[in-house]
């Protein structure tokens, strides 16, 4: 790949923006979660509930909050160009892909999560609206 004339060669991972790339990350992740996360041989932690959307998890956890972090290490171990990093629910929300998900009683529910920072943009030139 030439970038600001200089070549630079991809030695690792697929193709960014590939259309087979996507595919592949995720029966890696597939195998991934099947090898090491589900597998009680390797795993002594294995969370009630698990559902992965691209590179979010969502994980119901079961076996206490002092386990966690050792769950943490545990799969940040295994290999080191998959990092996990964790958000736990503050006062009954968290924020988990385009979905702010709500903890009431024995019922979770969905809204629309949004940052605090918004972007619009628009370029004017190419806008069919005056």
């Amino acid at each position: 790949m030439d970038y600001r004339g200089k070549i630079w060669t991809q030695t690792d991972g697929t193709a960014i923006g590939k259309s087979i790339s996507g595919d592949l990350a995720a029966i890696y992740m597939e195998f991934y979660e099947n090898e090491y996360v589900f597998d009680p041989n390797k795993n002594s932690f294995i969370p009630i509930f698990w559902v992965r959307e691209v590179d979010d998890v969502y994980c119901l956890w079961q076996h206490g909050y002092e386990n966690i972090p050792i769950f943490l290490a545990y799969l940040n171990s295994i290999n080191p160009r998959i990092q996990c990093t964790m958000e736990m629910e503050q006062e009954g929300y968290l924020p988990f892909v385009d979905l702010n998900l709500c903890k009431q009683s024995f019922r979770i529910t969905a809204g629309i999560y949004r940052t605090d920072q918004i972007f619009h943009r628009t370029d004017q030139g190419l806008s069919n609206w005056e």
